[in-house]
């Protein structure tokens, strides 16, 4: 019983130092990441309510096309904690389209530039879109945007 034990024991030995050796033996090729250009998420600084526009063609939210949409800048990393639009709040906090700001030469978001969908078809007149960000890393900043349109 000792005797077989023993082999068995040895022969654990031996697989699991093989196994090492060819796993380590193994050429695998990756693609390369500097990974230089990634950083921790810069605080948020600034939101900046850019413009106004009807959404169409959005293939995600269907829902969306022909609601007022308005892009706006964050920034530094953040989230939306209220949006209103005609003093309205908004239930959907999260962009029906996005696209990143990158710091020139890397591949590090520092930004983004975001569509809301205001739930409502445009009217002419003049409307308030309002929007609340708060940073998502230390120093934790709280900023407020509001801007007045006209159709």
């Amino acid at each position: 019983m000792k005797k077989i034990l023993s082999l068995l024991l040895a022969l654990c030995l031996v697989f699991s130092v093989s196994a090492v050796a060819f796993a380590a033996d193994t050429n695998v090729e990756t693609e390369s990441n500097d990974l230089s250009t990634y950083g921790a998420a810069p605080p948020l600084t600034s939101v900046t309510i850019n413009n106004a526009v009807t959404i169409e063609g959005i293939i995600v939210y269907p829902s969306s096309n022909g609601h007022v949409g308005v892009w706006v800048t964050t920034m530094g990393y953040g989230y939306a904690t209220s949006i209103k639009y005609d003093g309205e709040e908004i239930t959907r906090r999260n962009a029906v389209g996005s696209k990143g700001i990158l710091r020139p030469g890397t591949q590090e978001a520092i930004g983004w530039q975001e569509l809301y969908d205001c739930g409502k078809a445009p009217e002419s007149g003049t409307h308030t879109f309002e929007i609340t960000v708060r940073g998502r890393n230390n120093p934790t900043k709280v900023i407020t945007a509001k801007k007045t349109f006209t159709f």
